[in-house]
């Protein structure tokens, strides 16, 4: 029973902050889209591994909800579909084009359930007699035997109805101008930096709406991040000490009786309020290697301040007392709207910079023999589900918006990398066909389908060690 609520808790944190980031993403890549004149038949919140739940046509496009939340997605007219592939073809065989468009257009049309809402376009009622049919083996290329006769005579004329009415659409829209296709390359280039301009945009909002909480949430701030926020914020009070965002179970520090609740007051001699950031922190210990120091800490339970002799721990060539981030805490108000959201941009910089430096390092791990401490850093929608739950508990409201606003950075720097899968692999190759002027959609087509693929494979393996991780209790 235990289990069971553990994995609805893990669902509903998933919900909550993984969705609702992935949806802003596609809808940056809707706005842009809509801006630069393009159609875009369907906006989905879900994934349609089902039948919509329900759905809203809203001037040309349908707005669906689809019961599987495993995210969103944007379908954006003439972007790796039936018209695309048309329009390549047509350059050569126009004839070819066409024929090819009617069958691709057509199982395009059965396999997405946009029957419907085709016949609407051309003013066709949807009688039960056209749902039948596109409920058809007939109608999804598959043989059935039990289909013969009056039924084939009359699933043939449907079809011949619908491939007159595509004909018609392959005329009208092969050059049109609210295809992705038509658009030129600064146009194209926007619509694929839709989704990470909207991710770093949410980022600033949700840091921002949590700058602006109120005096009575403590705000944890890095070390290094403490004096950058002073010139917006005006502070009532401050933790004397610093404190640590975890304790490892397993390090010098919790063994000596440390947890994340209590406050550091000193280590080897020195106070810990005269670090200036985290870096120095960790010089400082790399100094102090060959000795055992004393740790002194005031202890949340009993009010004690406590001492204890440590033997610092080592680990790829570096030395740790095993806790996480150092921050202190702070009672605060922003002088001024104007002030929440420079600090609350500033906030998405530092991150951002932090992300692509994690990047890099992950990049540069197999050169420095570190792969394997790098890798451990990755994390997939389990462990974010799980970290959610955890830091709700400790900090409520205010974690979760930290969270939500961490992950909508990964989402976009995530994205912006070099990929042909991903948004900043389309760029690449845009670019590159802009400079060519010159097509090969299967060489397109086959890269990203690969590098799609490798993606998967690496989500996969990641949600295998995420689950491994959650029964084996690490991340509790």
């Amino acid at each position: 029973m235990n289990a069971i609520f553990e994995t609805l808790v893990l669902v509903f944190w998933f919900i909550i902050i993984l969705v609702p980031l992935i949806v802003i993403h596609e809808f940056g890549h809707y706005i842009m889209s809509r801006l630069s004149g393009v159609k875009i038949p369907e906006f989905a919140v879900g994934f349609p591994l089902t039948k919509r739940l329900f759905y809203k046509k809203i001037k040309g496009t349908v707005w669906s909800f689809y019961p599987v939340l495993i995210g969103g997605f944007v379908r954006i007219w003439g972007d790796s579909d039936a018209i695309d592939e048309a329009f390549e073809k047509a350059k050569t065989d126009k004839k070819a084009a066409k024929e090819g468009y009617i069958q691709d257009r057509f199982q395009e049309i059965i396999s997405l359930g946009e029957l419907k809402f085709f016949l609407e376009d051309n003013n066709l009622e949807y009688t039960k007699e056209w749902e039948d049919f596109e409920k058809s083996k007939f109608a999804k290329g598959e043989e059935n035997k039990e289909e013969k006769g009056d039924k084939i005579e009359e699933y043939e004329r449907k079809f011949k109805q619908i491939a007159t009415l595509i004909e018609w659409e392959f005329d009208e829209e092969i050059n049109g101008k609210n295809a992705f296709f038509s658009k030129s390359w600064l146009q194209q280039t926007m619509i694929i930096s839709g989704g990470v301009i909207f991710n770093f945009i949410a980022a600033i909002l949700i840091f921002w709406i949590m700058f602006s909480i109120g005096t009575k949430s403590s705000l944890p701030m890095d070390l290094e991040t403490f004096d950058t926020y002073r010139p917006y914020i005006e502070i009532q009070d401050q933790s004397k000490y610093v404190r640590v965002q975890g304790v490892s179970e397993d390090g010098p520090a919790a063994q000596a009786g440390f947890s994340p609740e209590d406050e550091m007051v000193s280590i080897g001699g020195r106070d810990l309020n005269s670090f200036a950031s985290q870096l120095e922190f960790t010089d400082f210990l790399q100094e102090k290697k060959d000795n055992q120091i004393e740790f002194t800490f005031l202890s949340e339970e009993t009010g004690q301040t406590i001492t204890e002799t440590i033997q610092l721990q080592e680990r790829d060539g570096r030395y740790f007392i095993g806790v996480g981030r150092l921050y202190k805490e702070v009672d605060y108000t922003i002088n001024n709207a104007f002030a929440g959201l420079q600090l609350a941009t500033i906030r998405t910089g530092q991150i951002t910079a932090l992300s692509f430096k994690a990047i890099g390092d992950l990049v540069a791990s197999p050169f420095t023999g570190k792969i394997s401490q790098v890798s451990e850093g990755l994390a997939g929608p389990i462990a974010v589900s799980k970290i959610s739950s955890t830091v709700y508990d400790i900090a409520g409201i205010a974690g979760i918006l930290e969270i939500m606003a961490l992950i909508s950075i990964s989402l976009a720097v995530f994205n912006i990398l070099p990929i042909p899968a991903l948004d900043g692999g389309r760029f690449i190759i845009l670019t590159i066909n802009k400079i060519t002027g010159k097509r090969n959609k299967k060489i397109e087509g086959a890269i990203i389908s690969t590098t799609f693929f490798a993606l998967l494979l690496l989500s996969a393996f990641i949600a295998f060690r995420d689950v491994r991780d959650l029964i084996s209790g690490r991340f509790g």
